[in-house]
């Protein structure tokens, strides 16, 4: 049982343009945006007839309480006529082309409405005899759509047999489409978010990723829970940073909806973030002069290891001290016909520095 909805609200949208409405031969695909009319179920053979409707301000999720087109007769019509309504199932359904099957090629409702309306014996009526039987079903099922806002267009497709011959767009009035609904309150909650983990941790940081939630209108984002309070993300990942090394926290995600919905928290996850990195890298092994100039001296040297990663290394030469990222160096500025003396150490993230290598007189 609907509860919370505000009062009932009518909308009344009468087409316009004349790419709102249009009509496509069931045989060829052929469409016709240019007639002055609307011949509803057979021309000379069965035809589609679309119609859309734009600016409809319907919330996503509103409850349809009741929903008919009414047309304005353009031809006196007679006989047995047995026509079937559908929706396009669009979020948001675009305007009729000229291109071949367009109306053809559209998703429709899985609901449908029949209609039978009676003869149609004078030109102009606009009346209970040319209102379609009740569309809500198929409103109901375009505005449920978890892509639908409130102001997107909404289509209908109508086919059957015998014929009713309406005014169109293009002479008018154009077809009326008539909508009453309420705006039910969302207080449904998300799902709760699945699958916490952390695929990564650092001395000071702890990285966390879920599984989407689910909800009946959207989720709009998640509220993460843990050391530092509460964070709201947007997406299905989040790096808690300002931690502590070597120790344990607990998280724990919701699921927030556009209502202000929140669901249960996920069950709590325990993660460490690492002990502080104390290891010193390899001593540079290899430490060789190729080449050397009146001023210069060129150092190479194998690279080092670590257990976390090498991110540089230290040069000890008669200038002083050079740090560079790779395994070699250029030493400039030197006087000619002298002999100097070379060390080289290893540099970690964490800033330990290994010892230092055997010395190189060049």
């Amino acid at each position: 049982m609907q509860t919370g909805a505000q009062d009932p609200v009518t909308l009344t949208i009468q087409i316009a343009a004349s790419t709102d409405d249009a009509e496509e031969e069931v045989s060829s695909g052929v469409m016709d945006l240019t007639s002055s009319d609307l011949e509803l179920g057979v021309e000379k053979s069965p035809q589609r007839v679309g119609l859309r409707f734009p600016g409809v301000t319907i919330p996503q999720g509103g409850w349809i309480l009741g929903a008919s087109i009414r047309f304005t007769v353009d031809e006196v019509d007679s006989g047995t006529a047995s026509l079937e309504l559908r929706g396009e199932l669009s979020p948001n359904a675009g305007t009729y082309t000229s291109g071949s099957g367009d109306i053809a090629g559209r998703p429709l409702t899985s609901a449908r409405v029949d209609w039978s309306p009676p003869d149609w014996t004078t030109v102009g009526a606009s009346g209970a005899a040319q209102t379609t039987s009740d569309l809500a079903p198929l409103v109901q099922e375009i505005v449920n759509q978890s892509g639908w806002s409130s102001g997107n267009a909404l289509a209908f497709v109508v086919t059957g047999s015998g014929t009713r011959t309406a005014e169109s767009s293009r002479v008018g009035p154009a077809p009326v489409l008539e909508v009453t609904y309420v705006d039910v309150p969302d207080d449904e909650k998300p799902s709760v978010p699945q699958n916490l983990s952390s695929p990564a941790q650092s001395e000071t940081t702890i990285t966390l990723s879920w599984s989407p939630s689910t909800d009946n209108v959207g989720v709009a984002g998640y509220r993460v829970y843990g050391p530092n309070g509460t964070t709201d993300v947007s997406g299905t990942s989040h790096v808690e940073t300002g931690l502590t090394a070597d120790s344990s926290y607990g998280f724990q995600v919701s699921a927030l909806d556009a209502a202000g919905n929140e669901s249960d928290l996920s069950p709590v996850l325990t993660v460490s973030t690492t002990a502080p990195d104390g290891e010193k890298p390899s001593v540079p092994q290899n430490l060789s002069s190729p080449a050397q100039t009146g001023t210069t001296v060129s150092l190479t040297w194998s690279a080092s290891t670590d257990n976390v990663g090498v991110v540089g290394y230290r040069v000890y030469g008669p200038t002083g001290t050079t740090d560079v990222p790779g395994t070699s160096h250029l030493e400039v500025g030197l006087a000619p016909a002298t002999l100097y003396g070379f060390q080289v150490s290893a540099l970690d993230a964490a800033g330990n520095e290994s010892d230092l290598s055997a010395t190189l007189q060049v």
